[in-house]
């Protein structure tokens, strides 16, 4: 007797894992909607039932948790640190961890605005708001933390995370990056800490 059937995966979902897939192998720019429909086992009626085009598939897809890899970061972060300040290096040390892994294939976002020259608006927004997101993140940490002047230590923060995502990708060894990485995240935590005694 064959064990029951787990839940079915309806089309739309087998596009955005479709796009998950091909994007990730490919790139958004190369993969056209044949492929995608190939890759869902959809009817090209279907494709444009769920979808007007291939924009609009990329738009969903970087909204879905398929792309977005700051809620799981951020949760092994709180998960591994005490406080608001350990949680901003454990952050950084995290996304270092998986930007180092083998199977790294670069961050949905940087990837899509990098291939998609001159980047549509709609993708442009959804991209702008991601980053603006961990930006937020970051802040409202550095500002639990008690450390002077949030904003700046998180936009210093987010440009070594981005720049980070980056260069692994280009990099013969990655690891050399993380672990430097680490150490960046420590010092902009411990120097703004420092400053605020300073000041006290």
């Amino acid at each position: 007797m064959n064990p029951p059937a787990g839940p079915r995966v309806g089309p739309r979902d087998r596009l955005l894992d479709a796009a998950d897939v091909l994007f990730r192998r490919s790139g958004v720019r190369s993969v056209g909607i044949e492929a995608l429909i190939a890759e869902a086992d959809v009817a090209k009626a279907t494709f444009y039932r769920h979808f007007n085009s291939k924009e609009d598939l990329v738009v969903a897809w970087l909204r879905s948790p398929r792309a977005r890899w700051l809620d799981r970061i951020r949760t092994a972060a709180a998960a591994s640190a005490p406080g608001p300040a350990g949680e901003i290096v454990a952050f950084v040390e995290t996304v270092a961890q998986w930007s180092a892994d083998s199977a790294f294939s670069g961050c949905s976002y940087l990837r899509t605005a990098t291939e998609l020259r001159p980047v549509p608006p709609r993708v442009h927004a959804v991209v702008q708001s991601y980053l603006d997101e961990v930006e937020a993140y970051l802040e409202r940490l550095a500002s639990a933390a008690g450390l002077r002047q949030p904003l700046l230590q998180a936009e210093r923060l987010r440009i070594l995370v981005f720049g980070m995502l980056s260069l692994a990708l280009v990099v013969p060894n990655p690891r050399s990056i993380a672990a430097a990485a680490g150490h960046a995240a420590r010092f902009i935590v411990e120097d703004a800490s420092q400053d605020v005694v300073r000041r006290g």
